[in-house]
């Protein structure tokens, strides 16, 4: 797996001129480095109760910022939020109830894994005063500011942030609804983990619906395990892409051509 910078500042140098030539100066363990890394270390005090819901922060700023839900769009917010000079309490409340993850790293390698998966060590959360709270939203008072929970909890905000991402979509089929225990969507970590309790030790012949960029990985990831994978999306059958990135791969042009062919390699 490449593990770029990614969030993380770019490297940057001091640069000289002497006698004609140009110098680039550092020292030994930036240069290994390679990577700066953000600093969003924030004091932010308050009592108990006005640090979950985000209440008021006696540094200046009375302000209360609620986020929902913990992918990337997630860790982009609250990090310019701190990165910008914000001092105020954040709250994230996330269904999922664990810190932001690399959702790629779920299709590319069904990393189940939380540690493996997450963008930032707990730590990095802990020093920057972000309080990541499992809960799923039930409703949203604009008027009122203020956001209930399944739980019974109410959290009021100043500003509300929406980073709740996109929700895959069940396929009108029936069995293909959530109804079956070995059909999959792939969106979380339970997902993942799932999908590899499902496979257990390969060998296993598997169907992926969609061919874009999630459903190749996933499937590569998955052939790449010796499993017999067959992709099927609702291209014109111009794969010559496909089949230079992910070699292992049998496609079908469409799902319909996938019925009649049960007996065809990769069809379970």
């Amino acid at each position: 797996m490449e593990d770029a910078p990614a969030l993380d500042p770019l490297t940057k140098y001091d640069v000289l001129e002497k006698d004609g030539a140009v110098y680039v100066q550092t020292d030994e363990g930036t240069l290994k480095a390679n990577r700066r890394f953000l600093n969003v270390k924030c004091s932010a005090t308050t009592n108990d109760k006005v640090l979950v819901i985000g209440g008021y922060v006696p540094c200046g700023l009375q302000k209360y910022q609620l986020t929902l839900c913990s992918g990337s769009g997630t860790l982009g917010a609250i990090e310019g939020l701190r990165s910008g000079g914000y001092k105020g309490a954040i709250t994230v409340l996330s269904k999922e109830g664990y810190r932001p993850i690399d959702r790629t790293k779920l299709s590319k390698a069904l990393l189940a894994d939380v540690s493996k998966a997450a963008w930032r060590q707990p730590e990095f959360y802990k020093d920057a005063s972000i309080n990541i709270l499992e809960e799923e939203v039930k409703s949203v008072d604009f008027s009122a500011k203020k956001v209930s929970t399944k739980s019974g909890t109410t959290y009021h905000y100043n500003k509300l942030i929406l980073a709740t991402g996109g929700t895959p979509r069940w396929l009108p089929v029936e069995g293909l609804k959530g109804d079956l225990g070995n059909v999959f969507l792939l969106r979380a970590l339970p997902d993942a983990q799932n999908i590899v309790k499902a496979v257990g030790d390969n060998g296993k012949k598997i169907v992926v619906i969609g061919s874009s960029f999630i459903g190749m990985e996933v499937g590569n990831c998955l052939a790449s395990m010796k499993n017999d994978v067959t992709v099927v999306g609702m291209e014109d059958g111009k794969w010559t892409w496909a089949f230079q990135l992910y070699p292992p791969l049998t496609m079908y042009s469409s799902v319909e051509s996938c019925h009649g062919r049960q007996s065809r390699p990769g069809v379970p």
